[in-house]
């Protein structure tokens, strides 16, 4: 009979145990002094205990708004949130810095901060909608106005270079699937706001060259050779120079034959005569532009300023 009942006995001590801890509860954090959940907050931050520095971080902040510390506990309220990739709150905090304190020491970099929490908020994949990267590059371009001497500028230039490339690529990428559906006019507008707007990225270089290329898909002749010949003047040392260099002159090329085909002749000759100037290194064409030109008679053409359509433009020369 004592097991049965040392069993219940013990088992009843179990029960009130967990009871008392269960209303025991979380310890009241607004009862503690600001030091104390200063010292205590920092202290879990340096630990990388994030959650529970931003839980006394949080009460201090919130209890005690005039306190003098209040602005490093701000700060590192929102490098814990950061820290914990909570980077919508890590972005509420560092404003609430600076518009509360603007004139605090940290400012400066809660600004850089805010702008790095918006741009991890941004989906890293290019295609996905890159509204908050944007905002991200603003505040990185803000931030360089407005801190010129920080010790942060590297930095964020580093940030705004890495967001620029995104949304090149973005850009660019639209063109591209443009160009494989076979519309080059859609395709020529992304690849010039890729110019217009991100020309010192990796994709300015790819859309200068593409924008040859929409130009050629369309037999706009002349428009084809002249951007070619811009993109090997922009990037002479680009991979793409020599299949640049063939693309202008076989341009030119088919621009000669649009005339012969429009019964042109004088502007034909002018035409093959331009390609041999501009071309005069190039095997492929050099032989049968010469030919043509044999057969053609020196005429007066009857073109002010040469123009290329596709509409009237000649098929490739097999």
């Amino acid at each position: 009979m004592n097991a049965p009942r040392s069993f219940l006995f013990g088992a009843v001590s179990l029960i009130l145990l967990f009871s008392l801890f269960a209303c025991v509860g979380p310890p009241d954090l607004s009862r503690h002094p600001a030091r104390d959940l200063y010292d205590r907050g920092m202290d879990y931050y340096q630990r990388g205990k994030y959650q529970k520095a931003i839980e006394y971080l949080q009460t201090l902040t919130f209890n005690h708004p005039g306190d003098n510390m209040i602005d490093t506990a701000q700060y590192y309220l929102g490098l814990a949130y950061f820290s914990n990739d909570d980077y919508a709150l890590a972005g509420a905090e560092f404003s609430r810095l600076i518009s509360n304190f603007p004139a605090s020491p940290y400012a400066p970099q809660a600004h850089l901060m805010r702008a790095v929490a918006t741009f991890e908020s941004a989906p890293r994949h290019f295609g996905l909608d890159q509204t908050e990267l944007r905002e991200a590059i603003q505040m990185f371009e803000d931030f360089l106005v407005d801190f010129p001497e920080s010790e942060a500028v590297a930095d964020a230039r580093a940030y705004i270079k890495k967001g620029k490339e995104r949304l090149a690529r973005k850009m660019y990428t639209s063109g591209i699937v443009y160009m494989r559906v076979r519309d080059p006019r859609a395709a020529k507008i992304y690849f010039q706001k890729v110019i217009d707007e991100y020309l010192d990225t990796e994709y300015g270089a790819l859309a200068t060259y593409q924008l040859g290329e929409a130009e050629y898909i369309a037999q706009n002749w002349l428009e084809a050779h002249e951007r070619f010949e811009n993109f090997v003047l922009v990037f002479p040392e680009h991979e793409q120079v020599e299949r640049a260099k063939a693309r202008s002159c076989k341009s030119l090329y088919q621009w000669g034959r649009q005339a012969l085909k429009a019964e042109d002749r004088g502007a034909a000759r002018e035409r093959f005569e331009r390609y041999l100037q501009v071309c005069s290194s190039d095997s492929k064409y050099y032989d049968k532009v010469t030919r043509y030109l044999e057969e053609l008679p020196e005429e007066q053409t009857t073109e002010s300023v040469p123009q290329a359509t596709g509409s009237q433009a000649a098929g490739d020369d097999s």
